[in-house]
């Protein structure tokens, strides 16, 4: 089975600076970034737009988690990948054998510096999420996810991204019938992906996101038909 499949990088952007705890706003000052959290979903969301099978590790005693999220805060920013189901499938088996494994701020501290060699023993988020990539063949296997951060990994993906989006509210544009479909895409901040990061080759072929076709009552003439922007409608 090497059919189409996707996951989707979620990243957690500072908000208010006054009610952000301190080593949110520590490392989004070390990067350079708005950017200071990411985890992964993998998988398609849910109809109703919730995002299932989400990795991710925060700076407390739970650890790794594979659980899911709503997709509805608007301090997220969200970027989808087109993957095969082979390789969601050993992202998947990578997630599983990595939960509860512990939160370690060392390895965070020292990415931008001088980062560790991933021992998979402990993680950051980011380290966690480049491991996850790797895992499936997203990640260039002579990557070194403990020198991953989040606004990198941002930089790293955004252009090859399928999308940019926030999950739920696609859900909810697409449920609006014959309505047409805005998506304001999210603004992607100046950043330069860690040097001992790089994309695993060629992607496989991301799962369609929308196609053209012409709508009623659209113009044409005696040359074809004339797409308009009113013919620009996700499926």
């Amino acid at each position: 089975m090497n059919e189409g499949g996707a996951c989707t990088l979620i990243f957690y952007r500072i908000g208010n600076i006054t009610r952000e705890p301190l080593l949110n706003l520590l490392a989004a000052g070390l990067q350079g970034s708005s950017i200071c959290h990411c985890e992964i979903a993998l998988g398609e969301p849910a109809d109703d737009g919730a995002m299932t099978g989400v990795l991710r590790i925060f700076n407390d005693a739970v650890g790794v988690e594979y659980t899911s999220r709503t997709g509805r805060n608007p301090s997220y920013t969200y970027l989808s990948l087109g993957c095969s189901t082979s390789q969601l499938q050993a992202m998947r088996a990578f997630a599983q054998k990595s939960i509860g494994k512990p939160f370690s701020q060392w390895a965070m501290a020292v990415s931008l510096i001088a980062p560790r060699v991933t021992n998979h023993q402990s993680y950051f988020c980011a380290e966690l999420v480049a491991s996850c990539l790797q895992a499936g063949g997203l990640l260039n296997k002579d990557s070194n996810p403990a020198a991953a951060t989040p606004s990198s990994l941002h930089a790293l993906f955004a252009r090859s991204a399928a999308t940019e989006a926030n999950p739920w509210r696609l859900k909810q544009l697409q449920f609006a019938a014959k309505q047409p479909m805005h998506v304001a895409l999210s603004p992607i901040l100046p950043a330069v992906p860690s040097q001992t990061l790089r994309l695993a080759g060629a992607r496989s072929v991301s799962p369609p996101k929308g196609r053209l076709r012409l709508l009623e009552g659209s113009a044409a003439s005696s040359r074809g038909s004339i797409l308009t922007f009113n013919s620009l409608r996700t499926q």
